[in-house]
């Protein structure tokens, strides 16, 4: 889903989408016509007019831009933001991400992230975690402070241990891990398709297993 997600949001211009519902994270379902997407790139949210107004945003890197290679600081202007989805390489999110008090959704895939800011564990209201395709090799303590997280992706990234806050996590209910050394994973963690227990799915082909 995440592959269609992106395609057919790179066949769409920097236009604004009718919201019609509310962020369903049951279903994990982020279609762009249920959201009110604001589609920028970093040049542009400097001349957005009404920041407080932006609720939904994806940032992507634009033609004239192919030297960013970090955060665009002109999007902490959005404070209101629900849901902040980024696709491009930024080396890092920045370490007063807890500016955005409200978000709900933050997605950065491929960004070249190896380590998430302490301050994450701020995001009182982070519901849906998609770090998916990264660098990061563990989770920073303040991780366990994410109390309403249901859904964590940390799929292919560099994690050498098992990051434990998952435990302390109350209404995590799903935990995606292929791409990292499932070997990694406690058993009583992993996820059963025929007793539909467990939380980590962790799925790999042995000759793929990424050792670097």
């Amino acid at each position: 889903m995440k592959y269609a997600f992106f395609i057919l949001i790179t066949l769409l211009s920097c236009v604004s989408l009718k919201a019609q519902n509310p962020i369903d994270l049951g279903l994990i379902n982020l279609r762009m016509d249920n959201y009110d997407f604001q589609f920028l790139c970093p040049e542009g949210a400097l001349k957005h007019p009404n920041p407080d107004e932006v609720t939904e945003l994806y940032i992507y890197r634009c033609e004239n831009e192919d030297d960013l290679t970090s955060f665009p600081r002109s999007i902490l202007k959005f404070k209101n933001l629900r849901i902040l989805i980024i696709r491009y390489d930024i080396g890092a999110l920045p370490p007063d991400i807890d500016r955005f008090k409200q978000l709900e959704v933050l997605i950065v895939w491929a960004g070249g992230i190896k380590y998430l800011p302490y301050k994450i564990g701020n995001l009182k209201k982070l519901r849906y975690l998609d770090m998916s395709f990264n660098k990061i090799s563990y989770l920073p303590l303040s991780f366990s402070k994410l109390q309403n997280l249901e859904y964590l992706d940390i799929s292919d990234n560099k994690f050498k241990s098992f990051p434990h806050h998952l435990r302390q996590l109350p209404k995590l209910r799903h935990a995606g891990w292929s791409g990292n050394p499932c070997n990694l994973v406690p058993q009583d963690l992993r996820y059963d398709k025929k007793k539909k227990t467990g939380l980590v799915t962790c799925h790999y082909e042995p000759n793929k297993l990424r050792t670097d």
